[in-house]
C-alpha cells in the first residue's frame, strides 16, 4: 500500500466511518465509539514506516478532538492502541523463536496481545460501566510502551536483511 493508501485507511476512514455514525446517535443522544489505532499512534512504529507512524497519530487525534465535540450529545469517543497481536498472520510472516525474542526484549508481561484481550477491552468500553471514560487513547500492549527491555533494532535490521 502507497503512502496515500494508509493514510486514506488510518485516518480518512476513521474520519468517514465517524462521520457516518454520529447523526444517529446525536439523534438519540447516546453512543460508544471505538476506534482501533496502534502503538504507534502514541509513539512509533518499529514495524511499520513513517506514514503508517503518522496516519496512527492522526487517528489518535481525531479520537480525542471528536471525544470533546460530542460530549455534549452523550456520546463516548475513545481509541484503543494494541501493540503485537499473535493472529495466523503476524505466525505466517515470523517465526516462534524470533516471535520469543521480541517478547522477551520489548514485552515486560511476557506475551504478544490475543484477539480476546482486544475483544474484553472494546466490550468494555461500550458498556455503561465506561459511562465517563471518553477521550482516552488507551494502549494494550503488555507494556510495551514502558520502555522496559532492550533496543530491538538489530533483530529488525537482520529480519529485514533476511528477506531481501
Amino acid at each position: 500500500m502507497d503512502m496515500i493508501g494508509k493514510v486514506k485507511v488510518n485516518a480518512q476512514g476513521v474520519f468517514l466511518c465517524c462521520q457516518a455514525v454520529l447523526p444517529t446517535m446525536v439523534a438519540k443522544r447516546y453512543g460508544k465509539i471505538i476506534n482501533v489505532g496502534s502503538i504507534a499512534g502514541l509513539r512509533m512504529s518499529f514495524f511499520g514506516s513513517l506514514v503508517y507512524t503518522a496516519s496512527k497519530h492522526a487517528l489518535t487525534g481525531i479520537t480525542q478532538h471528536l471525544a470533546w465535540e460530542a460530549a455534549e450529545h452523550g456520546i463516548n469517543v475513545n481509541a484503543i492502541c494494541p501493540g503485537g497481536i499473535l493472529t495466523k498472520g503476524i505466525e505466517e510472516v515470523s517465526t516462534p523463536e524470533m516471535r520469543e525474542k521480541v517478547i522477551k526484549r520489548s514485552i515486560p508481561l511476557g506475551r504478544m496481545c490475543l484477539p480476546q484481550d482486544i475483544g474484553e477491552l472494546v466490550s468494555f468500553l461500550a458498556s455503561d460501566r465506561a459511562q465517563m471514560i471518553t477521550g482516552q487513547i488507551i494502549a494494550i500492549d503488555g507494556g510495551t510502551l514502558t520502555g522496559y527491555g532492550e533496543d530491538i533494532r538489530a533483530l529488525l535490521h537482520q529480519r529485514r536483511q533476511a528477506h531481501t
